[in-house]
């Protein structure tokens, strides 16, 4: 009779305690002490305003606010945390913080005798005390994650990304080192000016009659007339020593020379088409890897994003498990539970904890790879608030400023003026020269007296080199047909991949939409089985069942959020990633 009295009154209690499931908050614990008398330990004065001395059966705690929400809590918790670093959010009764602080000891011989006051709800206010366990080992705080309001921002970081990101940086040099070879085709046409210098020495017959005929100095004895006479009839076989046997002689020529093109076939000009569309090209693939980094970096910050949406999801659930796992201990010490209970909770906060863990090292992986492309240490950041807005972009919008499309086209364009280059062949090629020069036996002596002129031009055609200049041109013209086709071909594929990734869109939205309502309905049975469990009507495997469901939506909705984030960046990415 004593057994049936404890087990009816008992499950009243369990049942009462669910009732009044309204009547509880969230509080922010500071610390707890064990004290052998009630009322003795921590004064009020010594903490903040809205924190509450409370004695829970010989347990002194003090508590600070009362929230109907878990994230005022945990925002508030954040504060204290500084100054009490064994600060955690509890759970407690709204009317602890009016009145007196009272709790009452229960015990199962309180519950036989009927003695227990009315004010005290048994079996749920020793739940209470044990949900204020410390439980940091196994979850993830605030101080754990990275997204802090004083974080770097996404606005701020992309800044950072643009001037420092090494990849960028090397594509910028490369834009820079076309632009020098565009200026280097251009030079072209306004011909080459060069300045020659001679210096020599020699004693050879023929570098010295012409070092002085260079220098306008040679004389008939030079010729050897000093051994002719009119009397010698073998005067022609005479060889003169003054011709034949010059002494050294000193030679500096100082010569200034002009070369111009005048007509090349129209090579130059091509040339020059040429390089400014291959500046153009190198230009629109910086533009492509800078697209391709921003992608990467907002894909980052909205991929940290949904891992603290997780892990808060997956906190809520550990702290149930928390409350679960306290309350299965509580009932195995007064014979309505089992052991084999409390395990199957152990094991379930062992899995929660290893997911918890994973998105924590997720986390870091993700601001690691940040730091990378930002070329900076990055620790903390701030985490878009809500998920990545659908792009306003029409089809033909990202038809017009894809970068595919257009450096397809510029190739195009490189393709016309190759083949422009290979027709100038068939032209001839006229070019002008003037040159000025000035040479003596020391250096610039007698400069304006020994000075010479020179002007010319020439005309160069190639008629005939054996069909080389035909196969040429033949080649330009079928790769001017190809690149065309690639062009065509570029519009069609990025026209069928906006189709895909739009069509994938709207299916992963209907996928969260769903994701979202089932997630809340697994919240909600599980909830109701964690009461039904108290009152002994499913067993402790039900109630697990039910929490594994609730993880796994909250798997399956950071899953699908993940991959709409993929998808509408994707379709940035197509559009040249403008905003």
């Amino acid at each position: 009779m004593i057994k049936l009295l404890t087990t009816l009154f008992f499950l009243t209690a369990v049942v009462n305690a669910a009732s009044n499931n309204s009547e509880t908050c969230y509080t922010v614990q500071l610390l707890s002490s064990y004290k052998s008398q009630a009322n003795s330990g921590f004064s009020e004065e010594e903490y903040p305003k809205d924190c509450k001395v409370m004695t829970l059966n010989k347990t002194q705690t003090v508590r600070c606010g009362c929230y109907d929400k878990y994230a005022p809590a945990e925002a508030r918790l954040k504060e204290l945390k500084g100054e009490y670093k064994k600060a955690l959010v509890a759970m407690t009764y709204k009317h602890r913080f009016d009145g007196k602080n009272i709790a009452y000891s229960l015990t199962p011989d309180s519950i036989v005798q009927g003695t227990a006051p009315k004010d005290d709800l048994s079996l749920d206010d020793i739940q209470e005390q044990n949900t204020t366990i410390d439980t940091s080992k196994y979850t993830l705080t605030n101080d754990d994650l990275t997204s802090g309001e004083n974080g770097l921002a996404l606005d701020a970081a992309l800044e950072i990304l643009k001037a420092q990101n090494l990849e960028i940086k090397a594509a910028k040099i490369d834009v820079e080192a076309a632009k020098a070879n565009e200026g280097t085709a251009s030079g072209m046409n306004w011909g080459k000016l060069t300045f020659q210098q001679d210096v020599a020495r020699s004693n050879d017959a023929l570098s010295v009659f012409g070092f002085k005929l260079s220098s306008r100095e040679a004389t008939f004895g030079d010729f050897g007339f000093s051994e002719f006479s009119n009397t010698n009839p073998n005067i022609l076989n005479v060889q003169p020593k003054d011709l034949n046997y010059p002494g050294y002689r000193n030679f500096f020529q100082s010569k200034l020379k002009y070369e111009l093109p005048l007509f090349t076939g129209f090579a130059i000009s091509s040339y020059e088409d040429i390089m400014k569309e291959m500046s153009k090209m190198k230009k629109l693939d910086k533009d492509k890897i800078e697209n391709e980094k921003i992608y990467q970096l907002r894909k980052s910050y909205y991929d940290v994003a949904l891992l603290d949406t997780s892990i808060a999801h997956l906190n809520i659930v550990m702290n149930n498990i928390n409350i679960l796992e306290n309350t299965t201990k509580t009932m195995i010490e007064v014979g309505y539970a089992k052991k084999v209970d409390l395990l199957e909770v152990q094991a379930k906060k062992g899995n929660v904890t290893r997911l918890l863990v994973q998105m924590k090292a997720n986390k870091e992986l993700l601001l690691q790879y940040i730091s990378f492309l930002l070329n900076k240490k990055v620790t903390e950041i701030r985490t878009p608030k809500t998920d990545v807005p659908m792009p306003a972009y029409t089809d033909a919008q990202i038809l017009k400023t894809n970068l595919d499309i257009k450096r397809a086209t510029e190739g195009l364009a490189i393709r016309k003026s190759m083949q422009g280059a290979a027709e100038g062949a068939f032209y001839p090629t006229v070019g002008a020269f003037g040159e000025v020069s000035t040479a003596d036996n020391t250096f610039l002596g007698d400069a304006s007296d020994h000075k010479a002129y020179t002007i010319g031009a020439r005309l160069t055609w190639n008629l005939f080199n054996g069909g080389t200049d035909n196969s040429k041109l033949e080649k330009a013209k079928l790769d001017r047909l190809k690149m065309s086709s690639q062009v065509q071909l570029a519009k069609e594929g990025i026209a069928l991949k906006i189709a895909k990734i739009r069509t994938k869109i709207k299916s992963i939205n209907v996928e969260i939409a769903s994701l979202e309502k089932e997630l809340a309905l697994a919240n909600a049975i599980y909830e109701n089985y964690e009461y039904r469990y108290k009152e002994k009507l499913v067993s402790m495997s039900d109630v697990i069942i039910k929490q594994s469901l609730q993880i796994e939506k909250i798997l399956q909705l950071q899953q699908a959020k993940n991959k709409r984030t993929e998808a509408v960046f994707a379709l940035e990415k197509l559009a040249n990633g403008e905003n």
